[in-house]
């Protein structure tokens, strides 16, 4: 008697690219055949969808004619922040995670590390989901805590799975500042990325930086919404090294402001120069913390000496966190410490600032004045910033020490087929393993090839290889979930 191991196949709306199987109970076998229920594409078509389609209220939810969604996280803080709570479409309550993140950089200061195929290690706090099928992600759409404004989107990475453990990195999405990244309480902003057209069901965002908040409770009033000419991020200087920008586009000219966080170790230092090119350039101009640690600004507007000079009054603190900031406004200059008002000064001259060899760190001409410790969050405004604006960017600045949001939604594509849909199945028959031969042909051919004798019972591991009691051959064969090669196990 021919033996032949048959697959009955589901076809359905909401499946994966290739063959995966989702139903192990619904199986049967005769004398001639074997036969279990998955999933394959037919004629199909892409479809884009939001997952989950509904709310979530456990770990593992099963959602009406879609299936079970299973939901976790590296951790988090307080019985009532979940990660159930950014699955239940209930925007009052929020997933909060354990406090692993610095309060003054944002950055990740736990032990959580995820590893990918690749060998790259992604640290941060993490929120996993499982779906009952296999999409091609295009993007996660994200939604603060209530009654906090993002203003700058967090730093993440998005790695997916069909296992749950071989993690591959689908996008890494690194901080970014723009106006549209304010994002007011409850709204939501999508990172969008391109389609991979790389399937998987099971998604790991791994969060490695914080991005920065405005309470609700701050009055925001900062008409500089729009792009700054300039950021800078998290810089870190050694005394002999400098961050060369080069030339920007849309750069001050009788208004600007200067903003950054700065932790000196030695006094003497240039924070950031503009225009300081190998000659006297009119327009050229240069922050800096002089010897006793005051601020200091000077722009050149022609002539034998410069036309603008300024001292600050307060000294900066080394080896200490410090927001400092200048404005330029016309004829007029401010410096700004930790939000307060250091010192102001009126001058005669009104020069048009310049906007080549943009520098960080030190004198780009005279190679001097090399900075010592860190540089961050450093913003260049084509605008003069008041007073009240000054204060509500230094107060804005900060971070939470932990990842906090209200909701999150996968966005994908998955395959469809074009004539029925997942709650009106039809099935069909389709050859998968076994050749219709009893003899033993021998192993390490595909399963098409391989010869199967009363084959009895099957089932699959975690990775998609399905086992086979080859009866009457006497072993245990596995077939391949990736190759389709048969080999014999036992």
């Amino acid at each position: 008697m021919w033996y032949q191991l048959i697959i009955l196949l589901l076809f359905a709306t909401v499946t994966c690219p290739t063959r995966g199987y989702t139903s192990r109970n619904h199986h049967g076998y005769s004398n001639e055949k074997l036969a279990i229920e998955a999933f394959t594409v037919g004629a199909n078509t892409l479809v884009s969808r939001i997952y989950p389609p509904a709310s979530l209220t456990a770990f593992r939810s099963t959602l009406s004619g879609s299936g079970d969604y299973v939901i976790s996280s590296s951790g988090f803080n307080g019985s009532t922040h979940t990660i159930i709570s950014a699955f239940d479409e209930d925007s009052s309550t929020y997933f909060t995670s354990p406090s692993t993140y610095s309060s003054t950089t944002g950055k990740y200061t736990g032990t959580i590390q995820t590893t990918a195929v690749s060998g790259t290690v992604y640290s941060g706090e993490y929120i996993q989901i499982q779906l009952p099928v296999n999409i091609s992600l295009t993007g996660i759409v994200y939604t603060p805590r209530n009654g906090y404004k993002m203003r700058r989107t967090p730093e993440l990475a998005v790695l997916g799975s069909s296992d749950g453990r071989s993690w591959n990195l689908i996008y890494k999405w690194t901080s970014v500042f723009a106006s549209s990244f304010l994002i007011p309480s409850t709204q939501s902003y999508a990172f969008n990325f391109s389609d991979t057209n790389t399937y998987y069901n099971t998604f790991r965002i791994v969060q490695f930086k914080q991005p920065f908040y405005y309470p609700s409770t701050s009055t925001i009033t900062i008409a500089s919404l729009a792009e700054p000419v300039y950021y800078l991020d998290a810089w870190n200087f050694n005394g002999s090294t400098t961050k060369y920008i080069g030339t920007i586009q849309n750069a001050p000219t009788n208004y600007m402001t200067i903003s950054m966080w700065v932790i000196p170790t030695i006094y003497n230092v240039v924070l950031v120069s503009m225009a300081r090119s190998p000659t006297r350039t009119i327009g050229e101009y240069e922050m800096s913390i002089t010897s006793n640690g005051k601020l200091y600004y000077f722009e050149y507007s022609g002539g034998s000496t410069y036309g603008v000079t300024m001292t600050g009054l307060t000294t900066i603190p080394l080896n200490t966190r410090t927001h400092v900031a200048f404005v330029k406004n016309n004829t007029m200059g401010y410096f700004y410490i930790n939000g307060i008002l250091d010192a102001s000064s009126v001058n005669a001259v009104s020069t048009t600032l310049g906007n080549t060899d943009l520098n960080f760190g030190s004198d780009y001409r005279d190679k001097n004045m090399y900075h010592s410790g860190s540089i961050d969050n450093a913003y260049i405004y084509n605008y003069a910033m008041t007073a009240s604006e000054i204060q509500s960017t230094y107060y804005s600045l900060s971070f939470t020490q932990s990842w906090e949001i209200s909701s999150l939604k996968l966005v994908g594509t998955s395959v469809t087929s074009t004539t029925t849909n997942y709650q009106s199945p039809y099935y069909f028959i389709t050859d998968y393993a076994g050749t219709g031969s009893g003899s033993y042909n021998n192993d390490n051919l595909k399963a098409t090839s391989t010869n199967l004798y009363n084959p009895n019972s099957i089932w699959f591991d975690t990775n998609g290889n399905l086992y086979i009691t080859d009866n009457n051959n006497h072993r245990i064969r596995k077939v391949n979930g990736v190759t389709n090669i048969v080999t014999t196990i036992a």
